[in-house]
């Protein structure tokens, strides 16, 4: 009988250690996971922060607002006569230095309000190769 119940002491207390440790084990990795879940969540907002500040910066080139302008006057800028292919142009060259410059970044486009969406500038890399898109391939 004393056996018996040593041996009952023995498996309770076994199963209570067993259990104790796979409670600790739980919280262990849910702490892991957690902290790694923080650290990528901030790291994707740093992330979006920086592509924000990107987009902001290509904004305020002068082609974004000088075809704007250009549009809305028959095609020429009233602020210093420059016509809208120029701005164009100027566009192009940015968005491409900008792509060859961030290897991340894919695609730039830039879209009028005019026709319905319709892309006036488009730079892309394929395969390593970073091109301006023909106007006349460009999404109506």
């Amino acid at each position: 009988m004393f056996v018996m119940s040593v041996v009952l002491l023995g498996a309770t207390v076994i199963f209570f250690l067993d259990q104790h440790t796979k409670l600790e084990v739980k919280q262990d990795i849910h702490s892991k996971i957690s902290d790694q879940l923080s650290l990528r969540y901030n790291l994707l907002l740093s992330k979006l922060n920086d592509k924000k500040k990107e987009i902001r910066f290509l904004h305020a080139t002068p082609p974004v607002k000088g075809i704007m302008r250009a549009v809305s006057n028959n095609g020429i800028d009233p602020l210093d006569g420059t016509v809208e292919a120029q701005w164009i142009s100027r566009l192009e060259i940015i968005f491409k230095g900008y792509i060859e410059n961030h290897p991340d970044i894919l695609q730039l486009r830039y879209i009028g309000f005019a026709d319905n969406g319709k892309e006036i500038v488009r730079v892309e890399r394929r395969d390593e190769i970073v091109s301006v898109i023909d106007k006349r391939c460009l999404v109506v």
